[in-house]
Order: structure tokens, then C-alpha cells, then sequence
């Protein structure tokens, strides 16, 4: 989450559905390397084991997240504690009566206050260099969302060193209860993804545009592009389809917000875009562009059974290795990724810390409910050149189907 509760949604998110040859999750050849049960009842105990801020950002300058729906919110380690039932519960309060300011050094003030857990576990299993974080791994929570369209949750590992790279495991909307979305984020080169000559001539404006891209690149379906001519005249847009043997790309501008006279992207990203294209005319020379200050793109799926993320627990599982990076939900495969710039192989650029969380969403009214986290665990295969974790079936899966060939250890929060 970028170090704070923000997405700027500015990818088009794909609906999953439910189809043959879904794999399950496979932990016969993993062990756990770290585990968190909360099966206790000191808030001591917690904070041995965990940061409640981001323990990249200095807290005697600033425990703001980013602001969101204009708002800044302020890390509060209160917000954080374990319920001694074997869970540890994180919240959001409104602070409109009080607005403390973020920091000693910073006089802005916050609107919310919002929890979360970070890790102070690392690993260097896979890091010659010594640097700690984490390389490759299984990384796995049993949560319940908190109940509020104000609500929104989350479980990511983020850059320790920088931003991106981020692998989003889970974010949860709050407005949305029965979905939930995964988002990889990595970096290109100035973030300019290809350059590239049509074999017919493109103009600038709203509708279908039919591009000719490299084969074999890392670009899906529902990703957002900017089509760059130059930083007066482009084109944002959304991918409808690709071929990676072909390359052939059809993506579409949208008519609304319409277009803008002056460009509005900062240095080599579109973060601050406010409308669909800019200038005129036609050419056939461009670049593409990732959509904002990094690539990403997200999923978005369907709950595949019956009831809300913010009624029941669920098991989210992200699966990293050399070649590929994976989503589970309650074991079963909801996405992978084997594009290699999407997947972080150096320690000194990748060196990466999780955190599981609760912001403040917008719109909604902000609620007391809380989200719920029962236990957090972390595997590595138990021979590090093994990286086997699916199994696969040729039958449509049973949506609540066990995790296969899993010995977990006990948990408490069953009941709750």
C-alpha cells in the first residue's frame, strides 16, 4: 500500500471468474520460518514481534500516511492490539474532534487515525548480502475484514528501501464487501515500457486505438497506459486486449473527463493525469508509458462463495519465487504472474517488509467495526531450489475444498 492506506485506482480492474484447472495450494514442501498465532494476551508480546508504524518512516517526524480523500491519517499504536482470544484486532477513529498534528516536524494535521502491524522479522535465506527483508517465500494471513463502506483493509509487502516494488497480497474496499483485489508494482526504465511505430498512422483523441507493441510483454488486459507522442500530445488509455506472440494491442481512451490543454504528468510519471488525452493530431511514431509513478495492475475478484469478506475469516496466501509470483485465496489460485519485471530477483533493490492494516476509505461513513487478523505465517521450501506449491486439477474445484496436503499448526480463532 505504498506505506500508507492510499490506491490511487488508476487501473482498470479485471473481474476473476471461476474456470477449469484452477490450481491448489500445495505446502508439502514448505516449512514455516515464522509464525504468529497471537494466542496471548500482552500487547508487549505483540510489539516484540511487530512495528505499529511503518519502521521505514521516522516517527519523530512524521506518523502520517498519505492523505486520502484529501485527509491525512496517523498511525496510532493503540489502534493495534490483541483481543486475548487469539486474535489481534486493528481499527479506525475519526480524530475530527482533536486533529493532532502528524509529527513534531510536521504541522500538518489528521482527520483519522488508522493501525496496523509491520514486520520486524527478516530474512536472508536467500540474500548473500546480509541486507534482511525478505526474497522469494510464501506469505500467508487468516483475516475478517473490518464492516464499513469507510473501511479499507490490507496485506502487501512493500520496498523497505524504496518505492516500488510492491506485491499487494489483498486490498479490501469496504464499499465492495463480497470482492477484494491483488496488485503487483514494479518499475521500467523511467517508467516508459516500449517505444514503438504503427503500421497505420494513430490520432489523437477518445475511442479505439489499435497499436502494434513488442512481443512478449508484460501487459494484461484491464492495465492503464498513457500513448506518448510527446509531453504535449497523448493519449491515456486502458488495455482491452494483447497477443504476446503478435503483439497486437487494442486498448481505449475514454470520452470522459475529455481533454486538457497543458500536460499534467510529473517528470516521467502520470500520477497527477486529470483527463483522457492531450493535443491533436495523428502520427505514427510513440512510446507507451506506465499510468502512474510506478507499473502495476490489479484483479479484482468475485467472492466464489456465498457471504461478505467482513463476516467471515479467509486465508489470503501469496506465493513469490524465481520465476513467479502468486495469489491464493483460501488455497485456491487466483492469479499468477510470470512476466519477469514483475518479479524482484535482487536483494539490495527488493528488500522488502509486510504489513497488514486498516485505512480509511472514501465515501462512507466510518463505522467502530474492526478488522480481525488470526495468525500470520511465513514458509520457505525446505530445499531452497524446490519452489513446487500448486497442484493442479482438471476438474472445476470445489470452492470449499480444504488446503491440500497442509499440516497447519493449531489455532484458536477457529470458533471466533
Amino acid at each position: 500500500m505504498k506505506k500508507h492506506f492510499l490506491l490511487s485506482m488508476v487501473v482498470m480492474l479485471l473481474l476473476w471468474q471461476p474456470g477449469f484447472g484452477q490450481a491448489l495450494l500445495d505446502k508439502s514442501g514448505w516449512s514455516i520460518q515464522f509464525q504468529d498465532e497471537f494466542n496471548y494476551s500482552n500487547n508487549a508480546t505483540l510489539w516484540s514481534n511487530w512495528n505499529w508504524y511503518d519502521p521505514y518512516t521516522d516517527p519523530a517526524t512524521n506518523l502520517c500516511g498519505k492523505e486520502f480523500c484529501g485527509q491525512n491519517q496517523k498511525y496510532v499504536q493503540a489502534n493495534t492490539y490483541v483481543d486475548g482470544s487469539g486474535a489481534v484486532r486493528i481499527k479506525t477513529v475519526d480524530l475530527s474532534a482533536s486533529m493532532p498534528v502528524c509529527g513534531p516536524t510536521n504541522s500538518a494535521t489528521a482527520k483519522y487515525s488508522q493501525g496496523a502491524i509491520w514486520s520486524k522479522y527478516m530474512d536472508n535465506t536467500y540474500c548473500s548480502n546480509g541486507v534482511g527483508g525478505f526474497l522469494y517465500g510464501m506469505f500467508e494471513a487468516r483475516i475478517k475484514m473490518g464492516k464499513g463502506a469507510a473501511k479499507y483493509g490490507a496485506f502487501w509487502l512493500t520496498g523497505a528501501n524504496a518505492w516500488p516494488p510492491e506485491y499487494d497480497v489483498f486490498e479490501f474496499n469496504g464499499n465492495t464487501p463480497n470482492q477484494f483485489f491483488s496488485t503487483p508494482h514494479w518499475v521500467s526504465t523511467n517508467y516508459q515500457l516500449a517505444s514503438f511505430n504503427c503500421s497505420s498512422s494513430i490520432t489523437i483523441g477518445t475511442g479505439v486505438k489499435s497499436l502494434t507493441l513488442p512481443t512478449n510483454w508484460s501487459i494484461q488486459p484491464g492495465q492503464q497506459i498513457v500513448i506518448v507522442r510527446d509531453n504535449s500530445n497523448w493519449m491515456a488509455a486502458t488495455v482491452n486486449s494483447y497477443s504476446p506472440s503478435t503483439g497486437a494491442c487494442v486498448a481505449t481512451v475514454s470520452s470522459s473527463p475529455g481533454g486538457c490543454t497543458t500536460w499534467a504528468g510529473l517528470g516521467n510519471s502520470w500520477d497527477n493525469v486529470t483527463c483522457t488525452y492531450s493535443g491533436s493530431g495523428t502520427y505514427n511514431s510513440w512510446r507507451v508509458d506506465c499510468r502512474r509513478g510506478d507499473c502495476s495492475c490489479s484483479t479484482v475478484y468475485d467472492k466464489p462463495t456465498p457471504g461478505r469478506l467482513d463476516e467471515e475469516y479467509h486465508t489470503y496466501t501469496f506465493v513469490w519465487t524465481p520465476s513467479s509470483v502468486a495469489w491464493f485465496f483460501d488455497g485456491k489460485e487466483m492469479r499468477t504472474d510470470n512476466y519477469p519485471d514483475r518479479i524482484g530477483t535482487d536483494c539490495n533493490w527488493r528488500k522488502m517488509v509486510f504489513g497488514i492494516g486498516m485505512g480509511v476509505n472514501c465515501p462512507g461513513a466510518l463505522t467502530s467495526d474492526e478488522m480481525y487478523v488470526d495468525y500470520v505465517r511465513v514458509y520457505k521450501p525446505t530445499v531452497s531450489n524446490v519452489w513446487n506449491y500448486k497442484q493442479y486439477s482438471s476438474q472445476v474445484i470445489d470452492r470449499t475444498q480444504h488446503l491440500l496436503n497442509v499440516s497447519e499448526p493449531a489455532n484458536t480463532a477457529q470458533s471466533k
